[in-house]
């Protein structure tokens, strides 16, 4: 499970309840993490086949899905990381 907290501002805690978030809140739907990269406003996670979803902030291509929206509050599957 991945659990968090904080700000929410973008949607950074996968949720699209309020701005902040003072107690620990499980993300859902990510299976067999390896990992997780937290940036400003913005989470990464490595997950099931060695994929990587995103959620956040987007205004500069954080989250990797290309051209559009601004923010996910869902996280979504953008590919495979970098060797």
């Amino acid at each position: 499970k991945l659990m968090c907290w904080g700000n929410n501002s973008m949607g950074q805690l996968a949720t699209a309840a309020g701005p902040d978030i003072d107690k620990p809140l499980e993300i859902k739907g990510l299976l067999d993490l390896s990992g997780v990269a937290v940036g400003d406003r913005h989470i990464c996670a490595r997950v099931v086949g060695k994929q990587v979803a995103c959620w956040g902030n987007h205004y500069n291509g954080q989250l990797g899905t290309g051209p559009g929206a601004a923010k996910s509050t869902v996280p979504k599957i953008v590919g495979q990381p970098a060797p």
